[in-house]
């Protein structure tokens, strides 16, 4: 077996296989199962929405009378500064391009839209292994795909509608082709020449064949990357990038200086051959050593990038800014103002905007870079830093690629961002190209008894144990913030988790922790016991340790596709919703549609639908004779609770937190309401305590009674019922706050009531609200003994937060924060 293995090895370390092997895989990982998840709603329906429109709008208009032609002007007249995108923009519009292309092939489907941006995540992770396969061979390549896969950033975005994927499989492309571009046909001519050493025909062959990849890659890597992310984004960062690590060119200027010195010597010598036969006679010439021909052609490619990257700078600076008087509360440079045009740059493919837009903060994109690179990324900077103190001039080179593609791409990012408008980090690729190029030298070190190329290697230590923190904080911190995850492809914390959210009966966000704290462990141990410098080989239990940390890294790649996005698609997409409906219709059934899903119900009905557009429309069909299923907003259930009268309705699916299903009646499972047991007209049942006195906040809301256990296990979980009798409309959006205090040891179960199916701004005079809420004791390290609860409604955000002022209530019971004490709590 272990001969075996290392037959596999040693085919696996020729470079173009495992380029082969590392698209199989992405293939293989991306491309099964695009359209069982559900699109995410409003965000990537919205997107679907917008090029089905776009497209229906085109198929109108090319029947229609062709518009008027635009009015001539005056000579010398300026052309109107366009404010928005035309309809022929190209930078920064690949993702609705491919869209609407899908759509204008015929009817939609989920796999379908999805097919071109799972493809574009399959060619980066090609086009990355390739640049991986040049700079180290086969092993490297393998690696950085693994890594690349284990990436939200690639995995998420290759299978969704709010993908930027392009800017990024662009920019891969075009650093691989200038990497990769030789002279055309230079092998294929000495082959032709023959002679001794010249490569065969076939050989030549091979490499002309090569030289046309590269070539295609180049120019198609330049088109993706400014149809996906504009020059600035998508052109100006990968083409600075090559540029600094081929020292912008510093081979062919010096090769230029060269011949032009021999030029103007040969032309003095022809001028006057007097003075070359006086030279001739005085001190020998020095010669000069011959020019490497390898650094020329690269120093000649630098040169090209550099000089992309001028044009791109140039565009963009000539589209987005204006050089003006000096006006105060402006940024100068040289004298005057600098002023944005206002207008829309093509080059840019936005608006770069007068004013910064303060949301996007410092962190925007390093919070970005963490999470999208869990945990993997994390590693980055201090591959980075080894692969710089390597003796091997190749590696130094390809830590300044990686580095100045990672950083050029925050700074533009940032500039994007606080500019133009959201944007997701396109260098990714650069990350996991500088993890897997240091982990391949650390384990080539040994194998080639090299005692001096392991990078840092008395450092190692130290890079497992930051790794390892590293890991286990950012997966805390997801555990925490989950929507920094969750709004990955859209930004701001728009998409909040769902907590109900489970893979493999486990909590999708649990998942994320285990995994990446594994991962960092395992590697950690690599490179506290793996290879030290002068070590004839690595340690066997180091290798096995490394060999888990990716097996791990496989896991985690697999998690994303197949745990993280389709658990959350069943909550966060209206698809389940319909499948529900589907599972339960029988022939002359009728489904109601109320509310704004889009074109939801186009995809996921699977037959006729009715749209109403009012709320009684809704109660009529909820109140028909025959069965009728109604796909209704969650926040409408209160309505529908409280007004539908006599009438049985019944909740058959409760899960989705935006759409609920309804129906007249009964499903074969039992009634899902969660205002069955919430929300009454009288006062309800299973009050186990109240209080000595009326306890009331803002003259609105009576505190009348609360069920909750005398005493709990630290870490448990229990249950606890506070019931409100409702005096007044509330009329504002609260939440409950519940304060668990022993001396300066707190746990909470702040929460929104009712699981927020009904807010408090629906909350109506005479309604009796039973708020059950889950709370968890602590954790292991809090201290055990009698808490006291401290109970009410806030609004708003630390440090602005804003308690509902309490009107009536004992004065042993309340304190000055407005907050009103029930009872205690036994933590043992």
């Amino acid at each position: 077996m272990r001969r075996l293995l290392a037959t596999w090895a040693a085919h696996l370390a020729r470079p173009w296989l495992a380029v082969g092997v590392a698209a199989v895989a992405a293939a293989l990982l991306l491309l099964p199962g695009l359209g069982e998840p559900g699109l995410w709603e409003p965000q990537e329906l919205a997107r679907a929405d917008a090029a089905l429109t776009y497209v229906t709008a085109s198929r109108a208009a090319q029947g229609a009378e062709p518009p008027p032609a635009p009015r001539p002007q005056s000579p010398g007249a300026k052309a109107a500064c366009p404010r928005q995108a035309p309809k022929d923009a190209v930078a920064r519009t690949l993702t609705d391009r491919l869209l609407r292309w899908v759509l204008s092939r015929g009817e939609p489907s989920e796999a379908a839209l999805r097919l071109p941006l799972a493809l574009l995540g399959v060619l980066t992770v090609v086009a990355s292994a390739g640049i991986a396969a040049r700079l180290a061979g086969g092993r490297a390549a393998l690696l950085c795909a693994l890594l690349l896969l284990s990436f939200p950033l690639l995995t998420l975005q290759a299978r969704s509608l709010t993908s930027e994927l392009g800017t990024a499989a662009g920019g891969a492309l075009l650093i691989y082709g200038l990497l990769s571009l030789r002279p055309i046909g230079a092998t294929l001519g000495a082959a032709l020449r023959g002679g001794p050493g010249a490569p065969t025909r076939l050989a030549g062959l091979a490499h002309l064949l090569d030289d046309a990849l590269s070539l295609a890659a180049l120019l198609g890597g330049l088109a993706l990357a400014f149809a996906g992310g504009g020059a600035l984004l998508g052109v100006l960062v990968p083409a600075l990038a090559f540029a600094a690590c081929t020292g912008a060119g510093r081979g062919a200027w010096l090769a230029l200086g060269r011949a032009l010195r021999r030029a103007g010597r040969a032309l003095a010598d022809l001028m006057s051959p007097a003075a070359r036969w006086r030279r001739a006679g005085e001190v020998p010439a020095r010669k000069e050593p011959p020019a490497d021909a390898g650094e020329t052609w690269l120093g000649a490619k630098g040169l090209v990038a550099t000089a992309l990257a001028a044009v791109a700078a140039y565009l963009l600076v000539d589209q987005t800014i204006d050089f003006g008087p000096l006006q105060p509360g402006t940024r100068q440079v040289l004298g005057h103002s600098i002023l944005p045009t206002s207008c829309y740059s093509w080059a840019l493919g936005g608006l770069w905007q007068p004013s910064d837009d303060l949301r996007a903060l410092f962190d925007s994109s390093v919070e970005q870079i963490a999470f999208g690179a869990f945990p993997w990324g994390l590693m980055a900077p201090l591959a980075i830093a080894a692969l710089l103190a390597s003796p091997r001039n190749r590696e130094r080179r390809a830590a300044v690629l990686c580095l100045a593609w990672a950083a050029s791409a925050w700074v533009a990012t940032e500039a994007f961002q606080r500019k133009v408008g959201f944007t997701i980090y396109a260098a990714f690729p650069a990350l996991a190209l500088a993890i897997a190029l240091w982990i391949d030298a650390r384990l080539r070190a040994p194998d080639e008894r090299v005692t001096t190329e392991a990078p840092l290697p008395a450092g190692a230590p130290l890079f497992g144990l930051f790794f390892l923190l590293g890991a286990i904080t950012l997966g805390k911190d997801l555990q925490t913030f989950p929507e920094r995850l969750t709004s990955l492809l859209v930004g701001n914390d728009a998409i909040a988790y769902p907590a109900a959210a489970r893979w493999l009966a486990v909590p999708a966000r649990a998942w994320i922790l285990g995994l990446g704290t594994a991962i960092a462990l395992a590697a950690a141990l690599w490179m506290w016991r793996g290879a030290t410098a002068g070590a004839p080989a690595a340690p066997a239990r180091g290798r096995r340790a490394l060999s888990v940390a990716l097996i791990a890294t496989a896991a985690l790649a697999v998690y994303w596709v197949r745990g993280w996005q389709a658990s959350l698609s069943e909550l966060l997409s209206s698809k389940q919703v319909f499948a529900t409906y589907r599972a339960q219709r029988a022939p002359g059934d009728r489904l109601v549609i109320f509310g704004d899903l889009g074109n939801a119900p186009r995809y996921y009905a699977g037959g006729p639908f009715e749209q109403v557009s009012t709320r009684q429309e809704l109660l009529d069909a909820l109140g028909a004779p025959t069965r009728v299923f109604a796909l209704a907003p969650a926040s409408e259930l209160c309505f529908v609770h409280r007004q539908i009268g006599p009438n049985p309705y019944f909740v058959l699916d409760n899960d989705n937190p935006r759409t609920l299903l309804l129906s007249n009646r009964q499903g074969p499972d039992a009634d899902r309401n969660p205002l069955a047991e919430s929300l009454y007209r009288a006062e309800p049942p299973g009050i186990a305590e109240r209080p000595r006195s009326r306890i009331v906040f803002d003259n609105r809301i009576e505190l009348i009674g609360w069920t909750a256990p005398k005493q709990v296990r630290r870490g448990a979980s229990f249950e606890i019922t506070v019931y409100y009798k409702i005096l007044a409309s509330v009329g504002a959006s609260w939440r409950v706050f519940q304060h668990y205090d022993l001396g300066g040891a707190r746990f909470s179960g702040d929460h929104v009531p009712i699981a927020g199916r009904c807010p408090t701004t629906e909350w109506q005079a005479g309604d009796y609200v039973a708020d059950r809420h889950t709370v968890h004791a602590g954790g292991p390290g809090t201290p055990a003994g009698s808490y006291e609860l401290w109970t009410g409604f806030f609004t708003g955000a630390a440090p602005s937060w804003r308690n509902m002022p309490v009107s009536m209530a004992p004065a042993e019971q309340r304190d000055s924060e407005d907050r009103v004490k029930l009872t205690s709590i036994s933590l043992r």
